[in-house]
């Protein structure tokens, strides 16, 4: 698979960790008790994922928190759609593959958002893939105002009910990213729905010790690169350090209130699927303070 690994790769160094992201769906999927499945995740990750999980020799690790977040945010999906929502903007939406593998209604409305260089390689990779609903793709970098402003007003344009989804982006902003982004998405006034994650500081900080030990001059320069410069930045940020302190209270004073949180802990007990015996205590309690909020307008 060619990801344009090159110093003018149109492939950013954040994006790699989708890569991952779609290995771990893809291993989740091959399990005789899998709580989802997912054919086309190792279609979109070809070697890079199965690379990057084997230089962190960390799968066990990165597997059950993913696990749990994939499976709870499917689950959210299924309860708002079916009841609320007739558009779905999944900001940095990466390989996620949710409008094939999801039984949606057809008339539903589903939006990508990404940089162009991941829109352009789900385009050519899955154009022979039917998607269950109406699918979009928008090319557009969210760290820049302007282009994410102009895309949240568009879709608030288009949609009653809206929900958005930022399932992994919020550690890879700055804190006052993350500010900018909550104020805008309620500026909006047919979003009505926020699903995202929050991961506690504990849970955060034995990653980032992980991830950093991991690191070694043999791995191959874009994963050095995505070590040093995208995971090991992101677990360590302020914005972490926030909303580990908060909680989804953060959100509150720019106009979201948490309609229900899922620790993924608790979810893990709910489903049979508890995280690997050989984690340490320090992982495993920092689990059940992170998780997935549903957030709702204030006003609405």
């Amino acid at each position: 698979m060619d990801c344009n690994c090159d110093s003018g790769r149109s492939i950013v160094p954040v994006s790699y960790t989708g890569w991952a992201v779609a290995e771990m769906r893809a291993i989740e999927s091959e399990r005789r008790d899998a709580l989802f499945h997912d054919v086309l995740a190792r279609k979109l990750t070809g070697d890079k994922g199965k690379e990057l999980l084997a230089c962190l020799q960390m799968t066990d690790e990165f597997n059950f928190e993913m696990v749990m977040r994939t499976k709870v945010i499917d689950d959210l999906i299924y309860q708002i759609v079916r009841s609320h929502s007739d558009v779905v903007l999944n900001l940095a939406a990466g390989l996620d593959t949710r409008p094939y593998r999801l039984d949606l209604p057809s008339q539903l409305r589903w939006i990508e958002a990404d940089y162009p260089g991941v829109v352009q390689y789900k385009n050519k990779t899955l154009a022979d893939d039917k998607p269950m609903c109406q699918l979009e793709r928008r090319p557009v970098d969210l760290s820049d105002d302007k282009a994410r402003r102009d895309l949240l007003r568009q879709v608030n344009g288009e949609t009653r009910q809206g929900t958005v989804i930022t399932e992994g982006i919020l550690g890879y902003l700055t804190e006052e990213n993350v500010e900018a982004l909550a104020r805008d998405l309620h500026a909006q006034e047919s979003i009505k729905w926020w699903i995202t994650g929050v991961t506690s500081r504990e849970f955060a900080s034995w990653m980032h010790e992980r991830i950093w030990s991991s690191m070694n001059p043999t791995l191959a320069p874009w994963i050095q690169e995505v070590i040093r410069d995208v995971m090991t930045p992101m677990l360590a940020s302020s914005i972490q350090s926030r909303l580990a302190q908060q909680g989804t209270e953060f959100f509150r004073a720019f106009g979201w209130e948490t309609a229900a949180f899922h620790s993924f802990i608790s979810e893990g007990q709910r489903l049979g699927r508890m995280p690997p015996l050989t984690w340490p205590s320090k992982a495993t309690s920092g689990l059940e303070q992170s998780g997935i909020a549903i957030l709702r307008r204030l006003d609405s």
